[in-house]
């Protein structure tokens, strides 16, 4: 390896939750170490440089910190939806400012980025129900995915990209239920999955159906498009009902029930 971090001999511990890691100053690296609550700072060598956070409720404490998505490399934004605030912080850790998350509707907003005057958030929906709806379920799960921008306040604004797929699949065959009374789930492989990076005023989105990246601009208008002239293989309902076999246990001479298939493009 070329660099290696979180050893268990490392002077700055092991890690025990990883959230994020990012390019730090001088081509250093930095990592929000969700487990511990703590931002680390390492040189390019991976030599410890520095760490701050800890558990707990004031300046400089979290309790589930999540790294947001920027186009700054000089900050960092840290957002802890426990504590419906977001800490900033320099690419040296020195605290900047703590930021309370607005409950536009007395709905807590729970962002995923932050742009110039505004906050980027996702929206999913599991057969058109909340995840814990969907667990309940019997057969498969269409994740509705959208990303969209709010103002500072947390109002919502305009819609920058949105897709579905088939993501998982729900049922009594794959193990009993668990304690909370949810079905065990597995990940449909290959699954098309949306994924999206943002720029100073453009935000770049991939939703997995084709070898493309979008580029929107924040008021929600195409940019362009980068795309790789070819399509995926899309899942098929042989290759699934496959799957569903092996992952299920099922004999080759028993049928898979309608409630465990379903196809997607």
């Amino acid at each position: 390896p070329h660099l290696v971090l979180g050893a268990e001999d490392d002077p700055a511990g092991p890690f025990v939750r990883i959230d994020a890691v990012r390019h730090g100053p001088g081509g250093g690296v930095l990592v929000l170490d969700a487990g511990r609550r703590e931002l680390l700072r390492f040189d390019a060598k991976g030599n410890a440089l520095g760490r701050t956070g800890r558990l707990g409720r004031g300046p400089g404490e979290f309790v589930r910190p999540r790294l947001l998505k920027s186009p700054w490399r000089d900050s960092l934004f840290v957002f802890d939806p426990d504590l419906a605030r977001v800490t900033v912080y320099t690419t040296e850790l020195d605290l900047v400012r703590v930021e309370p998350m607005p409950s536009p509707g007395g709905t807590r907003f729970m962002p995923t980025g932050a742009v110039a005057g505004g906050w980027i958030g996702e929206d999913r929906m599991f057969n058109g129900v909340t995840i814990e709806a969907a667990m309940m379920q019997e057969g498969s799960v269409e994740e509705s995915t959208a990303v969209r921008l709010h103002d500072r306040d947390g109002h919502y604004r305009v819609t920058l990209s949105s897709t579905s797929a088939l993501r998982w699949v729900v049922s009594e065959a794959f193990g009993r239920r668990g304690e909370m009374g949810h079905l065990p789930i597995r990940l449909v492989p290959h699954a098309p999955s949306m994924s999206w990076a943002v720029e100073a005023d453009r935000v770049l989105v991939s939703d997995g159906h084709a070898f493309e990246i979008r580029v929107v601009k924040l008021d929600g208008e195409p940019d362009r498009i980068l795309r790789i002239d070819s399509r995926p293989d899309p899942m098929r309902p042989e290759m699934l009902e496959a799957w569903v076999r092996r992952e299920a246990g099922v004999p080759e001479d028993a049928p898979v029930g309608p409630e465990r298939m379903a196809t997607y493009d």
